[in-house]
């Protein structure tokens, strides 16, 4: 996919992620972090718990979509299946893009293939949270097929901001 960013156009990559891309992932999910307003963090995991967490995605083979663009993750899409054996059918997605590369197109993109190697990897079902305020991603989740199902008032506290989380999901067709 042929993006704009900055002053220039790049070429995205969208593929399965490779341990070596972990540094990369790391980075990205810290600088959405640090925004403290899309994700459920104040920054990035420890690098040793983002490497086990890439080693039992890539070794399993669990949907985890990133966007690339010269050994830059740009962006990321990742579906690993619930935590509890009864939900072994249920994957939890988790995405983020750096906030140069939104607003691009690359968030559909990322869902999409994300969804696709959901389906094809076996889960029937695939929910998400998504801040109450994030209108762009819940407008997105909709798009493709997601459906709200209850909302978790004030379940993200950051700094002393309370955010109400939407949850939502989408069954396999």
């Amino acid at each position: 996919m042929l993006v704009e960013a900055g002053d220039r156009s790049v070429v995205i990559e969208f593929r399965q992620i490779r341990t070596e891309d972990t540094d990369a992932f790391r980075a990205a999910i810290d600088r959405v972090a640090r925004e403290r307003s899309y994700l459920a963090l104040l920054e990035a995991p420890p690098i040793e718990q983002v490497r086990a967490f890439v080693k039992r995605n890539v070794e399993h083979g669990y949907p985890q979509i990133v966007a690339v663009t010269d050994d830059l993750v740009v962006g990321w899409c990742n579906v690993p299946p619930a935590s509890r054996a009864v939900s072994a059918h249920v994957g939890d997605l988790f995405m983020g893009l750096i906030p140069e590369y939104r607003g691009k197109g690359l968030g559909e993109g990322l869902l999409r293939h994300a969804i696709e190697a959901a389906d094809a990897f076996g889960f029937q079902r695939i929910e998400l949270g998504v801040f109450a305020t994030n209108a762009a991603a819940i407008a997105l989740y909709r798009k493709a097929g997601f459906v709200e199902e209850g909302i978790k008032r004030r379940a993200i506290l950051i700094g002393d901001i309370h955010h109400d989380e939407i949850i939502m999901a989408r069954l396999k067709p």
